[in-house]
């Protein structure tokens, strides 16, 4: 299947009988994430920092951290159901196999990262969970 045609099937058969009304795909929230980045900061720099070094494909522990919280946005919107069982993160670390650190969050959940864009972007998105 080409074109998307596959993550379409998957939302067809799977949404209807869950009674879901939208599937999360990492493929979409992923990709407006990046496009905001690009239109944000005119270019794809920031895109990048959340991908290993040398990979387009691959995220790093800030990418998994802030993509974590576009998939939590996106659940607590979806599936009001849940909304209580999401909560600001407190007490984390990224740190990567080479042992930089990429982030951190402390007790009062105040992030923390080598890059400003994503930590703004980032301490946003962990204000609007609650805390």
């Amino acid at each position: 299947m080409e074109n998307g045609m596959y993550l379409m099937e998957i939302k067809t058969s799977l949404a209807k009988p869950l009674w879901v009304t939208k599937m999360l795909t990492e493929l979409e929230i992923t990709k407006d994430l990046y496009e905001k980045a690009y239109s944000d900061c005119g270019n794809k720099i920031e895109a990048k920092e959340l991908m290993f070094a040398g990979d387009s494909t691959h995220n790093n522990k800030l990418g998994g951290f802030v993509i974590a919280g576009e998939f939590a946005k996106e659940i607590k919107k979806v599936i009001p159901a849940l909304a209580p069982s999401i909560i600001h993160p407190k007490n984390a670390m990224g740190e990567n196999s080479d042992g930089k650190i990429m982030f951190t969050v402390d007790q009062d959940g105040k992030m923390e990262s080598y890059d400003k864009y994503w930590t703004r972007y980032e301490q946003s998105v962990m204000d609007s969970l609650g805390k």
